[in-house]
C-alpha cells in the first residue's frame, strides 16, 4: 500500500514538473529590479551607438534609450543635426536613426535636407507601421521613431 501511495506522489509529481517545463520562459514579465537592469543595460547601448557614429563639428548628436519589456528589445534613436540651431531651414540638416540596442542592427532612418524630407525603412519588421512601405513619408517614420521611443507611463 506504502509503495501504491509513493507512486502516486512520484507520478503526480511528474505531471507537475511536465506541465511546469511546457510553460514557455519567455512568458514570465521581468522583475521591477530585472526591469530597472535591463534599463541600464540599454541605456549604455545607448551611448556606445553614438560614440561610435562618428560626425564633423559642424553637426551635433545625442541619444535616446527606451528598453521595451513587451518586446523584450532595447531601442536607441540617434538624433544628428546641424550644431547651429540658428542655421537658414535651407541648409539645415537632421537625420534621426532606430536601432536595435544589442545587434545595433539600423531599423529605420528619417532625413530632413533644407525642404528635402526622405525615410528609409531598413527592418521589415517596420513595414507594417506605414501606409505605402515602398515610399514611406518622413512624418511617419519620424511618428514610429517616436512610437518606438515612448515610454508606457501608468498612472
Amino acid at each position: 500500500m506504502a509503495g501504491a501511495v509513493l507512486a502516486a506522489l512520484l507520478v503526480g509529481s511528474c505531471q507537475t514538473q511536465n506541465s511546469a517545463d511546457k510553460q514557455p520562459s519567455y512568458s514570465r514579465l521581468p522583475t521591477a529590479t530585472e526591469i530597472f537592469d535591463l534599463r541600464s543595460k540599454c541605456a549604455a547601448q545607448g551611448e556606445k551607438v553614438m560614440e561610435e557614429n562618428f560626425i564633423g563639428n559642424a553637426l551635433a548628436q545625442e541619444q535616446t534609450s527606451r528598453y521595451s519589456p513587451e518586446t523584450n528589445r532595447c531601442y536607441v534613436k540617434l538624433d544628428v543635426h546641424t550644431a547651429n540651431l540658428n542655421t537658414p531651414q535651407e541648409n539645415f540638416t537632421r537625420d534621426e536613426f532606430l536601432f536595435d540596442g544589442q545587434t545595433k542592427e539600423l531599423l529605420l532612418s528619417a532625413s530632413w535636407r533644407g525642404n528635402q524630407k526622405s525615410s528609409v525603412i531598413e527592418s521589415d519588421s517596420l513595414r507594417k507601421f506605414f501606409k505605402n512601405p515602398a515610399l514611406p513619408s518622413y512624418d511617419e517614420a519620424d511618428a514610429v521613431i517616436d512610437k518606438f521611443m515612448a515610454e508606457d507611463r501608468k498612472p
